[in-house]
């Protein structure tokens, strides 16, 4: 059952784990998280299996939803429909004709719906772009998608002496998004656990807890700036719902 979100245990704490991009010095200890998962030192393959996505070409402008339209406040009780996806820096990420993001600029999607399937949106597009966005947009990119405060404060410390050293995903190497599973919510702060990986290869849970400010919804980020907390791996999706672009 859903807890209200004023009532949800505190984080065990962020786990960090390095998911194979290629930075050098400082960056392989600091760029870290879900995105890329890491199993007996081997990364995780796209095995070209299932739902392809569409590679995006370049910055986009896409309206999708309108702000502040009536929108469905039940929490998805499965995968939401009216759903695409594009392929973004090796990963696939959904866009809802209903939710969002409505808009997206580069590395930038914005604007979604102000309900629980927004929210999703907003968790599976803003975990992504935030970490993986280049040097061109990383800094627009964590403005629009966070909320101010020590995370951001911390992930603009560490991320500025990286430029210069992105490369980029490696093809193929993205664990991609499998499923989900809300662990609370509310109109303000909605909680969501996010999986990526495959049955093959093995799953890892994270969550991403996000706030609705100046009529969106961004990322709250851990202290220590990153997008996605309380990474642990779990053998199966027993209690998520299934949720993918990629397999």
């Amino acid at each position: 059952m859903t807890q209200p979100v004023d009532t949800l245990p505190a984080s065990p704490g962020d786990e960090k784990w390095l998911g194979g991009r290629k930075w050098t010095g400082l960056a392989a200890v600091i760029i870290l998280g879900v995105l890329l998962v890491a199993a007996g030192g081997v990364l995780f393959s796209d095995n070209g299996s299932g739902q392809r996505p569409q590679p995006a070409t370049g910055p986009t402008a896409t309206v999708h939803v309108k702000p502040g339209s009536a929108q469905d406040q039940s929490l998805p009780a499965s995968a939401p429909a009216n759903v695409t996806w594009t392929l973004w820096e090796g990963i696939g990420l959904p866009v809802s004709a209903d939710a969002g993001p409505a808009n997206v600029q580069g590395s930038v999607a914005s604007r979604y719906s102000h309900s629980p399937t927004g929210a999703l949106m907003a968790a599976s597009q803003l975990a992504v772009r935030v970490v993986l966005a280049p040097d061109s947009d990383w800094k627009r990119t964590v403005e629009t998608g966070t909320v101010p405060g020590p995370g951001r404060t911390a992930w603009v410390k560490d991320r500025e002496p990286l430029v210069g050293k992105f490369v980029g995903v490696e093809p193929g190497q993205a664990a991609q998004l499998a499923g989900f599973q809300f662990t609370g919510y509310s109109p303000d702060l909605a909680v969501i656990t996010l999986v990526n990986g495959d049955v093959t290869r093995g799953y890892r849970a994270s969550t991403v807890t996000l706030a609705w400010r100046g009529g969106d919804w961004r990322v709250q980020q851990g202290p220590d700036g990153l997008t996605s907390t309380n990474v642990h791996p779990i053998p199966d999706l027993s209690g998520f719902i299934p949720w993918s672009g990629v397999s």
